[in-house]
Formats: C-alpha cells, structure tokens, sequence
C-alpha cells in the first residue's frame, strides 16, 4: 500500500533553502505534484519509482542548481512544449536524441553548458519542430547539432559565442523561411554576402548576424 503524499511538501522543502539533495525514490507514493514551491538551492531531485501522476509542475522550472532529476517509474504524463536547461553544469550529448519523446517540443534552450560527442544517434530524424533554439556560449562545441537538417518551422535561432568555423550553413536559411531573428555573433564562420541573405530570407523581420572578418 502507498501513501498520499502531502500537497505543501515542495513549498515546505523550498524553505529548506541549505537542504541539496531530496529524495523520495522507492516511496511508493501517489498523487499529484503540487505546482508551487522555490526550489532554486536543489541540486538532486529524485521521484524514482513512485505512484505519481498528473502533468510536471511548473516550479520546477526554477530549480537553477539542478544537477540530477529523476521521475521514472510514474504515471506522469503531458508532452513538453517549453525546456529551458540553460545555466547549467549538464553534458548535452550533440545528437540531442535525449529529447525524441518530446514531440511537441518547440522551444528549446541548453545555452552555457557542454556539449559531448554522441555518434550512436547522430542521424536520428526529430518528431518536433522547434521555432526557438538556442545553444549559446556552450563549451566543446565544434559543429551544429545534425538534426538541424529536419528542421523546418524555425523563427529563433541563438548561436552566438561557440567560436564556430566552416561556412555558414545556408541550407539552415533555405529550409526555416519563417526565421525572424538569428543571433551569431561571436562565432568565426567564413563570411557571407549580404545578398546571399537576400535572397534567402526574404521575410526576415530581425536577421542579427555577424561574420567575424
């Protein structure tokens, strides 16, 4: 038998603010995540095998500090729309087929942690479309993520800071015609005409690019 967990337990571990590691794996509890609490000073999160069900609350996009979260063994469901894990100390593999079951997915952001190779799924083919992507100041970045090839409904796209090489991959113009803003400053691509942007992006409301000379 489980027991029901308290809807004031997120807010009340919240206040524990020297508390770093929470964990409630194995519990056997069941209910429903309360949708509140700060939770910025946790580093561990961990849910494992419970009887949780419901959507994630939102609180937990504020948890800056996390370093390791786990929910598997739930009955959680929903389709993520919005993930922000940017400012953290993550390994983001670059194939970033970590994210295939979130096929509604079309913000996301891993900006400022690092990126490591990953060649088992470097061809997996998406099932989301993103319209913001941002993968900004990232460390052991050299090439953009292959699964830009199978994107098509850009309308953001952060880049800046990785110190990229090579030309400037116009076929990324070519495919996203509804970009609006593209941020790549800081890089060090191959210069691109004006006119090739042009031509390209012709309904481009806010184009920021700079080629390093």
């Amino acid at each position: 038998m489980g027991s029901s967990s308290n809807d004031n337990f997120l807010p009340n571990i919240g206040q524990m603010t020297s508390l770093k590691v929470f964990s409630i794996g194995f519990g056997r509890n069941n209910g429903t995540l309360p949708n509140q609490g700060n939770l910025k000073h946790i580093e561990e999160l961990d849910f494992t095998d419970n009887n949780f069900e419901g959507t994630l609350p939102s609180c937990l996009g504020n948890m800056t500090s996390l370093r390791w979260l786990s929910f598997s063994g739930n009955n959680l469901h929903g389709n993520i729309a919005y993930l922000d894990i940017a400012y953290n100390q993550f390994e983001v593999p670059l194939s970033f087929s970590q994210f295939s079951n979130y096929t509604k997915l079309i913000y996301l952001d891993v900006g400022f942690n690092t990126i490591i190779p990953d060649t088992e799924f470097q061809n997996w083919i998406p099932n989301f479309q993103l319209e913001f992507f941002a993968i900004r100041r990232c460390i052991n970045l050299q090439k953009l993520p292959s699964f830009f090839h199978y994107q098509y409904d850009l309308r953001i796209l952060v880049l800046y800071g990785n110190q990229l090489q090579r030309n400037f991959p116009t076929w990324l113009l070519e495919n996203n015609t509804k970009l609006a803003a593209i941020y790549d400053d800081h890089n060090a691509f191959v210069r691109i005409y004006d006119n090739i942007f042009g031509q390209i992006v012709t309904d481009c409301i806010y184009l920021v690019y700079y080629i390093d000379r």
